[in-house]
């Protein structure tokens, strides 16, 4: 009898274990189809920036002329803007992102630049900015007065 036991304890754990990866499955549907309603809701704005470069790219007639695109010889000053998701199950992409700011950030300093600061967005770059003790701005209303 004690087999029969330990088989309707079993058919129970998988029952629950079943509700389980139910539930989750549901919650990352319904992730899944509201991030899905956001990507479409910018499609159009995809297809008019892909026209405006597109037209710009097209006219070589067109100058651009800011400060923050002109070559320079040298410069002191730089800002990396590092881009990685929130917390989830994508902890190998955080990974490399946060590898390739290691490096950029060390090829600046490697390069003369005095000052390099980090602009982390995301919550996992926000965590390793902290980390590596690199310099971090997150006022970006005052980008220009800034730099």
């Amino acid at each position: 009898m004690a087999a029969l036991r330990e088989i309707k304890e079993r058919i129970g754990s998988v029952g629950s274990t079943l509700k389980t990866t139910s539930a989750m499955k549901m919650v990352a549907s319904a992730k899944f189809h509201r991030v899905q309603g956001g990507s479409q809701a910018l499609v159009a704005y995809e297809k008019s920036l892909r026209e405006t470069l597109r037209v710009l790219c097209a006219d070589t007639s067109v100058q651009l002329h800011s400060p923050y695109i002109e070559p320079r010889e040298s410069c002191s000053r730089a800002i990396v803007v590092a881009l990685s998701s929130d917390p989830s199950l994508c902890g190998a992409f955080n990974s490399q992102i946060i590898r390739a700011a290691q490096a950029t950030v060390a090829s600046l300093k490697q390069g003369g630049v005095e000052s390099v600061s980090v602009w982390p967005i995301g919550e996992k770059m926000a965590q390793a900015a902290a980390k590596w003790g690199w310099e971090v701005c997150n006022d970006y209303r005052n980008i220009s007065s800034q730099w």
